[in-house]
């Protein structure tokens, strides 16, 4: 008896939650970007809320958080009702803050429910077109001058940094890391001739490259990249390790029912599938994907372990 009970009550829980994914959305939905308007995150994000409210005849709203290093707009999603009806478009320092933040205020494993990855792209290392030619030039320089060659980075304890200093370990030198509030500070420095060189995604410098105002020395795909045949990776010229995605993911608060969390990532898969998405993408530099919520588990999963390894070993502690 008391098996068949839970049984039921199990049963009655499942169906539940089929109704609730099958009436969802009931109510606007919100998303937040913890970043500034104008970047990647936020264009990435903004281009797939104008699909969803098309297909779905639902409002779906960008609220643009920044501040703490992206902090403060993923702890709000966090702490949201786990309906459906508030989602985190995040990248990579929503993993990495836990490895460099001793006090973070949220926990990027447990505290929310992943979605989908919906576009990579890789990391660019640019440089001033007056300063280095090629990535041989930037490291003889980083010899020859100890810490006085400068690499910009979006803040400190970001993805970008600690690949400056994945870099810099590999090549035996070591860098002037010059923190910046974001990537398009660094990036404009860099257009300035005021730094030696700024590591960033595609997604937010190439357009610099393309109307000739940066160079860029190396990408950290696998292969070379489709928008710089040229350009070499940063694993051909013997660097190893730095083969890492910029990544972009969408997370809701951890509790929310799967049906709803499978009927979001099925209505943005649609919405990456758009032929005018896609061609939004290609001229961000991303390329747009559609990960089931296991395999971008399994990718956190993955990463924390990766980038907890890196922080420790380089001691990178962020106050």
């Amino acid at each position: 008896m008391r098996i068949a009970s839970r049984f039921l009550a199990l049963l009655l829980l499942g169906v539940s939650a089929l109704a609730q994914a099958q009436a969802w959305p009931t109510k606007t939905i919100e998303i937040s970007v913890p970043y500034p308007p104008g970047g990647s995150s936020d264009v990435i994000a903004r281009l797939i809320a104008a699909k969803l409210q098309e297909s779905l005849k639902q409002s779906v709203v960008v609220f643009n958080r920044p501040g703490a290093s992206t902090v403060i707009g993923t702890t709000y999603v966090g702490k949201a009702a786990a309906d459906g009806h508030t989602l985190l478009l995040a990248d990579n320092p929503f993993l990495i803050n836990a490895t460099v933040m001793p006090t973070l205020a949220y926990d990027p494993i447990k505290d929310f429910a992943p979605v989908t990855v919906v576009g990579t792209s890789p990391q660019l290392l640019f440089a001033p077109i007056p300063r280095s030619k090629n990535l041989a030039e930037l490291i003889a320089a980083a010899k020859a001058k100890p810490n006085a060659i400068t690499i910009g980075n979006a803040s400190n304890g970001s993805l970008t940094h600690l690949l400056g200093v994945i870099l810099e370990n590999q090549a035996g030198v070591q860098f002037n890391h010059i923190p910046y509030k974001g990537s398009a500070p660094a990036l404009q420095d860099a257009i300035g001739n005021q730094v030696d060189g700024v590591i960033s995604s595609s997604a937010s410098g190439l357009v610099h490259v393309t109307s000739g105002k940066l160079r860029v020395l190396a990408v950290t795909s696998a292969k070379r990249f489709s928008a710089l045949p040229d350009v070499p990776t940063f694993d051909e010229l013997g660097y190893k390790n730095m083969i890492v995605d910029n990544w972009w993911g969408f997370l809701a608060p951890a509790g929310t029912p799967k049906p709803v969390v499978d009927r979001i990532r099925e209505e943005i898969a649609k919405a990456i599938a758009l032929p005018d998405v896609r061609e939004r993408y290609a001229g961000l530099g991303v390329t747009p994907t559609a990960t089931t919520p296991a395999e971008f588990q399994k990718q956190l999963n993955d990463e924390m372990r990766i980038w907890s390894k890196v922080a420790k070993d380089n001691n990178i502690k962020v106050d």
